[in-house]
């Protein structure tokens, strides 16, 4: 756990499993895309039948999280925001128990607004709860604060054994 840990704070790029997680890329070869101008969307396999579903538009972002059996033509997003600077981290860590993913944690880049209308660039880990057939957003890291990536690891570890809410 702490080489994962360690792996994460330095940028190091992992694959595999251990210890229960999986990381898989968020782009490259082994995802395929349905790009149209002006509008990019690609999906990138991951663990025990699941795929995660990227989508940028230049400004609005989303992110679905869906097994291959469940899946239409396109995903339902998990979650959107208007993305900002990278919009999103190399890997996607699953949390794997006896095959089937039950949690994800994803690093992503977003426009933050205040009420005066400034903008800025935040970096946050999103943790995702991952269900039979789909997923929900279960908490925001902010990425400054210290130990961030540790704190999104046991959120992801409460994740596991949460239940989404009924939409």
């Amino acid at each position: 756990m702490r080489s994962i840990l360690a792996a994460l704070l330095l940028g190091a790029t992992v694959t595999g499993a251990t210890a229960g997680h999986v990381f898989a890329p968020t782009s490259g070869s082994s995802c395929s895309g349905s790009s149209k101008p002006q509008f990019n969307v690609w999906r990138c396999p991951g663990p025990g039948g699941f795929f995660a579903e990227y989508a940028d538009e230049g400004n609005m972002v989303a992110v679905a999280i869906a097994s291959k059996a469940s899946s239409r033509r396109a995903a339902a997003a998990t979650v959107s925001f208007r993305g900002s600077g990278k919009v999103f981290g190399h890997k996607l860590q699953w949390l794997v128990e006896d095959g089937k993913p039950q949690a994800a944690i994803l690093r992503i880049w977003r426009t933050e607004t205040t009420k005066e209308g400034a903008e800025s660039e935040v970096q946050e880990l999103i943790v995702f709860k991952v269900q039979s057939a789909s997923a929900c957003q279960y908490a925001v890291v902010k990425a400054s604060q210290p130990s961030a990536n540790e704190l999104a690891v046991a959120r992801a570890l409460e994740a596991s054994s949460a239940t989404c809410p009924e939409k």
